[in-house]
């Protein structure tokens, strides 16, 4: 229950900034060792994708040893593995708590419809929900001084989606009416890279 708990508070807290998602990321992935370790299990850890994952993370903090700047790579590769366990709570989560899957769905649901509208909000009155004010005319919702939104919804719609029509393929209507959303809000934020993205998913 911690370990559901925490897992949608990372993504609730995403928008805010780095820290309160990366602050309960740490915390999750120290209690899942617990676990495995308590329960001697090793199968999340001896498998295909463990194995990619540690020659690509060797390979990345080997980079960072012989960059120009050592320690200054370093923080950001040898944080790295934090993701990689994330991606194993997730897995462990789907395969023996069913009632994760629903309330990952609906928190997703909730967090991008809020996203769009806040945005849409943003570009018509100059200023979000929180009192963000457009940045260079272009738009960040409730990011604040970050310009992501557009990158932020073209990466997580397709998990929303994806998910959705999983649990229920009567979700479907609903889904497609926030893709649409997000396909328009996207194109508002200016961000090209983003609107390609969502526009070959769409």
């Amino acid at each position: 229950n911690i370990l559901i708990l925490f897992t949608i508070i990372i993504v609730i807290t995403y928008p805010t900034g780095p820290f309160l998602p990366d602050f309960f990321l740490s915390l999750s992935g120290l209690i899942f060792l617990f676990q495995m370790i308590r329960k001697k299990t090793i199968s999340y850890f001896y498998n295909i994708y463990s194995i990619f994952f540690l020659i690509f993370f060797v390979y990345i903090i080997l980079n960072s040893i012989f960059s120009s700047l050592p320690k200054v790579s370093l923080l950001s590769s040898g944080f790295y593995f934090r993701f990689y366990l994330f991606s194993l709570i997730v897995w462990y989560l789907f395969e023996y708590e069913e009632k994760f899957k629903i309330l990952l769905y609906r928190t997703l649901l909730i967090t991008i419809l809020f996203i769009n509208l806040d945005t849409i909000f943003q570009y018509f009155y100059g200023f979000d929900f929180f009192g963000y004010e457009k940045l260079n005319h272009r738009l960040s919702g409730p990011f604040g001084d970050e310009l992501i939104v557009g990158s932020y919804l073209s990466k997580t719609i397709p998990v929303l989606i994806s998910l959705g029509y999983y649990i229920n393929k009567k979700n479907y209507n609903l889904l497609f009416g926030l893709l649409t959303l997000s396909l328009m809000t996207t194109f508002l934020s200016g961000e090209r890279a983003a609107f390609f993205m969502i526009t070959i998913f769409y």
